[in-house]
């Protein structure tokens, strides 16, 4: 290989690996959305927050009562945030941990979310028939 392909092929590389990088930021982004805009998160306050996809996958569509066609995409994400929580008349700032199981039905345009422990959210996806790719 010519000396001077390898400049070409690192920055093809990085590239691919930044579009990757992107396409992950934009699902965590998407589900924190969907959690926050969810009944009883609206008023949220939350600081530092970051997020990042644990497992994608798929399911069968019949796991979130849906007739749409084939298998729709699934992933388990991690957030990391502090809340600010009004406890009585006091403010208190608590670092948290929240697993997220987020679906999405493209064919519906809906999206189907849950959230808890590491161990909740993996019992329910498993339950759900949730199949890892990674």
């Amino acid at each position: 290989m010519d000396a001077k392909a390898h400049p070409i092929i690192t920055a093809l590389l990085l590239w691919l690996l930044a579009a990757c990088s992107e396409g992950n930021q934009s699902v965590t982004e998407e589900i924190w959305s969907a959690y926050v805009n969810s009944p009883g998160n609206q008023n949220l306050e939350y600081y530092d927050l970051s997020g990042e996809i644990v497992s994608q996958g798929t399911v069968p569509a019949s796991a979130v009562g849906s007739l749409a066609n084939g298998s729709l995409p699934a992933y388990i994400a991690r957030y990391n945030y502090v809340e600010n929580m009004k406890i009585g008349g006091f403010q208190q700032e608590t670092p948290m941990t929240m697993y997220m199981y987020y679906i999405q039905n493209p064919e519906r345009g809906k999206n189907h979310i849950a959230w808890g422990s590491k161990e909740k959210i993996n019992r329910q996806a498993l339950d759900g028939g949730y199949q890892g790719n990674d």
